[in-house]
């Protein structure tokens, strides 16, 4: 079993992780859209991890790295945690902007944080750490009646539950992590997700989406390939290495990067015209975080 290195403290490597990290996943929303007219969603997401999966597999065949027996319940967890929150949001997304989706998603670190608190020893909340948490979920309370505003009140509640149903996915999928990033080795971990996401979600598609409306335009299948290559197996496989460096709710917070750059990208070249109300959550999303990554700098 190999042993992961003792989390310490983001340095220049750790930084520059974030920053590309910030870039790739902050553009991914966008290019989920590009899909959306010619693929159902969850459709969508199975081919994007069917990518991964034999990707990782590729790569496997050169390392030929050890599997242990006695994990193959914690790994399907893994990967079945993983689907359920990508399922939640690519379907989320077909209702809320792109821009919104990048900065709710942002709250990520915030439930990192209380789930941190409850499963990883040493990385506890406080009084003082907890303030950050009220006003990022604040926040989002006031993106989503910003959106109430701007449209279809149903439509947008059941879209912004999707997204927040997918945020604790995602936190329990970084918690866990953790603590499987120190038994196995990356390449297995990328490829089980692959395989677990990708079945998953083309079981769930085959059930309630109508594959008839499918189309393999080229644009959509290049979307497919980067998402797959790019925003899952390396940008994934790149955040699983830094994982071992340094704690989890300091890797949390590249989410904030990422939710500016979904802002700007979806604004910028999306289209996307959020209400008043809407960028005033934003700002206190982004103030949660950015205040939350103060405190644990200063912890």
């Amino acid at each position: 079993m190999s042993v992961s290195p003792s989390p310490r403290r983001p340095g220049a490597l750790e930084y520059a992780g974030f920053a590309t990290l910030g870039l790739v996943w902050g553009t991914q929303y966008l290019v989920i859209k590009v899909a959306q007219p010619v693929l159902p969603p969850l459709m969508a997401l199975a081919l994007r991890f069917l990518v991964v999966a034999a990707a990782a597999q590729l790569y496997l065949l050169v390392e030929r790295a050890p599997t242990p027996p006695d994990m193959r319940w914690k790994r399907a967890v893994y990967g079945a945690m993983h689907a359920a929150g990508m399922g939640l949001l690519y379907w989320g997304q077909t209702s809320i902007p792109s821009s919104l989706v990048g900065v709710l998603l942002a709250t990520t670190p915030l439930a990192v944080a209380v789930m941190a608190h409850a499963f990883i020893p040493g990385e506890r909340l406080t009084k003082r750490t907890t303030l950050p948490l009220v006003v990022g979920v604040a926040g989002a309370m006031l993106i989503t009646l910003g959106m109430d505003r701007d449209g279809d009140r149903a439509t947008h509640l059941v879209g912004v539950g999707a997204i927040v149903s997918s945020v604790l996915c995602s936190a329990g999928v970084k918690v866990f992590s953790k603590k499987l990033v120190a038994q196995l080795p990356v390449s297995i971990m990328l490829r089980d997700l692959g395989v677990v996401v990708g079945l998953c979600s083309v079981l769930a598609s085959a059930l309630v989406e109508d594959w008839a409306r499918a189309r393999a335009e080229p644009w959509a299948m290049l979307s497919i390939l980067y998402l797959g290559l790019v925003a899952s197996a390396g940008a994934t496989g790149w955040y699983l290495v830094l994982l071992r460096r340094v704690p989890v709710t300091v890797m949390a917070t590249l989410q904030l990067l990422t939710a500016a750059v979904a802002f700007g990208a979806g604004v910028v070249f999306g289209g996307d015209h959020p209400s008043t109300m809407s960028v005033l959550g934003c700002v206190l999303v982004m103030s949660g975080l950015t205040w939350r990554t103060k405190e644990v700098r200063d912890e």
